[in-house]
């Protein structure tokens, strides 16, 4: 979130549902696909049951973000809000180029999803309600994979 810090040139709005439905994609987001249960080979891009379930994330996410599109209007009209959203246009822009055109692509859906999402986040959490539920979900993913190192050794913890 501090990577990605607008002006809030806008008056902050708790949307109960909204509030709740943004710490399920971060919930999702932050645990669920981090956990990975393949071995992949150094440049593998084929689309796997993991990276799917990444990409139908990742186009939620922009759904849910486009749905509240005015605030990301008022969020993106500051000089930072403008360089991320031409840092975005590039990014799908590179997609022409590239040699793996729709990994590319995807790439880019999944940076402009996330970019959506953490300025709705902005508008719905104070930083102090943002870090401390991202300490949680991160404090539940170490301990998922410290538990899961007890039961399952072999396969919570791979080789790089």
């Amino acid at each position: 979130m501090s990577v990605v810090y607008f002006e809030a040139n806008y008056e902050r709005r708790t949307d109960p549902n909204t509030r709740l439905i943004l710490s399920f994609i971060l919930a999702i987001a932050t645990v669920g696909l981090s956990l990975s249960f393949r071995e992949r080979d150094l440049g593998d891009t084929n689309l796997d049951l993991q990276n799917g379930l990444k990409l139908v994330l990742w186009f939620g996410c922009l759904a849910f973000s486009l749905f509240h599109i005015r605030t990301l209007i008022s969020a993106f009209n500051s000089p930072s809000g403008i360089a991320v959203t031409a840092l975005t246009v590039l990014a799908l822009a590179s997609a022409t180029w590239s040699e793996k055109a729709l990994y590319t692509l995807a790439c880019a859906i999944g940076f402009a999803s996330y970019l959506g999402v953490a300025a709705l986040c902005l508008r719905e959490f104070t930083e102090a309600e943002f870090y401390k539920t991202m300490q949680s979900l991160l404090l539940a993913f170490v301990g998922l994979g410290l538990i899961g190192a007890l039961f399952f050794p072999d396969s919570t913890w791979q080789p790089p």
